[in-house]
């Protein structure tokens, strides 16, 4: 049996409002490392998961980049802006992932960069 080809859609496009925090829970840092990057680095060291695309505020990008750069993430294949809820946010990713040249049998699996 082929295996699909799986993509995980990291969802990270919080303000951390409602935490009243300085910067957004996903990019707050736990052991020296931002929970995002702990987040990837799991889907990273997975054998089953082939991609991985982030959804983030545009202002955040380049912290993404960064942190995926210095975690050794190369599974990342790309960056999508956020929308304005989380389920925008998911639909921006999809909507990103059908306009590539996806396998017609991958499997998209949606994750809140902060569980």
């Amino acid at each position: 049996m082929k295996q699909s080809h799986n993509i995980a859609l990291i969802l990270a496009g919080g303000t951390g409002e409602r935490m009243h925090a300085v910067v957004p829970k996903q990019f707050m840092e736990i052991d020296g490392e931002s929970v995002l990057l702990h987040t990837m680095r799991a889907f990273q060291q997975h054998p089953l998961i082939h991609e991985i695309y982030l959804v983030c505020l545009a202002e955040w990008k380049g912290f993404v980049l960064g942190e995926a750069k210095c975690g050794g993430i190369d599974k990342l294949n790309g960056i999508v802006p956020a929308g304005e809820t989380c389920l925008a946010s998911a639909r921006s990713g999809i909507e990103h992932l059908a306009g590539k040249a996806t396998p017609p049998d991958a499997v998209v699996l949606i994750h809140d960069a902060v569980r």
